[in-house]
C-alpha cells in the first residue's frame, strides 16, 4: 500500500518540499514589505516624488502575496508564485534603475539604507518563487511541457 493509497482522494496533502518552499516564498515577500515599509517610515522616501507612493504600494502587493502565496490552492500556487516572482524582479529591477540612471527623477546609492539587504532579500526572492512555481506546476501537471511527478 503506498502513501497515496491511505490518504483520503479529498486531501490536499502537501509534500513538505512544497510547504517549505511556500513558508520561505512567502517570509522574503513579507521581508521585501518590510524594508519598503521601514525606509517609508523612518528614511523620508515618503517624501519623495513618485517613489514614495510606490514604496507603499509595494508594501501592499508584498504582503497580499505572501498571504496567497501561503493560501492559494495547489492549482493557483504555480501561478500566483510565478506572478509574485514578476513582481519582486520588477521591484529589484526599479532598485537597479534607480542605482544606474534614475527613477522617476530619484538616484539610489549602493550606501543607501538596506540597498545590499534589499538585493539579497529580492534576489533570492525571485529564484525561490521561480523555483515554487515550477516545482508547484509540475506537481500538479498544469503545465503540459513540464513532466508531472510526486
Amino acid at each position: 500500500m503506498t502513501v497515496s493509497e491511505t490518504r483520503p482522494a479529498t486531501a490536499r496533502w502537501q509534500p513538505p518540499l512544497l510547504i517549505g518552499l511556500r513558508i520561505v516564498a512567502a517570509l522574503l515577500l513579507l521581508g521585501m514589505a518590510w524594508i519598503h515599509y521601514f525606509l517609508w517610515q523612518s528614511d523620508d522616501y515618503s517624501s519623495v516624488n513618485v517613489i514614495g507612493p510606490l514604496f507603499l504600494v509595494n508594501v501592499v502587493i508584498g504582503v497580499l502575496l505572501a498571504v496567497a502565496v501561503c493560501s492559494v490552492s495547489n492549482r493557483l500556487l504555480s501561478v500566483t508564485s510565478a506572478l509574485s516572482s514578476l513582481f519582486t524582479l520588477g521591484t529589484l529591477a526599479a532598485l537597479l534603475v534607480s542605482m544606474v540612471w534614475s527613477l522617476f527623477g530619484f538616484r539610489e546609492s549602493t550606501q543607501g539604507p538596506f540597498v545590499k539587504t534589499t538585493i539579497a532579500v529580492e534576489a533570492l526572492g525571485v529564484i525561490v518563487l521561480a523555483i515554487l512555481a515550477a516545482v508547484s506546476a509540475r506537481r500538479s501537471g498544469m503545465w503540459g511541457w513540464l513532466p508531472a511527478g510526486e
